[in-house]
């Protein structure tokens, strides 16, 4: 895993919209099916957005210009719990946001640079082995040449 990380930063006293931006959008239908913002508009997120800012905004935005507006129950950002335990992982390469937002991860914006985070929050030590198999996930996905068996 070390092989694709760039970095872990700390973000325990970062502001949720004042110092970063979660990035990865969720959407619910009206049968209850959970997209990614790109899955739900068969697209990728990381084309659909412009600019750095205003994810959720650009979302209803997309959606509404899509005419499926009808179709949404609801759509939300991917959870921040904020605390003490919280790290953003700069990655190497490129984020997709979408499959990140599918095995459970959140996408962020920051210092201008995508950054993967764990929407769990990491009050027990359970929690650290949940978000490490998440991350372990979307890396295997996004490296398929790079089988992990302990996975």
């Amino acid at each position: 895993m070390e092989q694709y990380l760039d970095s872990i930063i700390d973000v325990s006293g970062l502001v949720n919209d004042l110092d970063f931006e979660i990035i990865s959008i969720l959407v619910m239908d009206n049968e209850y099916n959970a997209y990614s913002l790109g899955g739900f508009l068969g697209s990728t997120s990381n084309q659909l957005y412009e600019g750095k800012t205003g994810f959720l905004v650009q979302a209803k935005g997309l959606i509404k210009v899509h005419g499926k507006e009808k179709d949404v129950l609801w759509v939300a950002p991917t959870l921040y719990t904020g605390g003490d335990n919280v790290k953003f992982y700069k990655l190497k390469s490129d984020i997709d946001v979408d499959i990140a937002s599918e095995v459970g991860l959140g996408v962020v914006m920051y210092q201008g640079e995508l950054m993967i985070y764990s929407p769990q929050p990491n009050n027990d030590p359970i929690d650290a082995i949940y978000e490490m198999i998440k991350l372990k996930v979307y890396l295997q996905l996004m490296h398929p040449e790079n089988l992990d068996i302990k996975l």
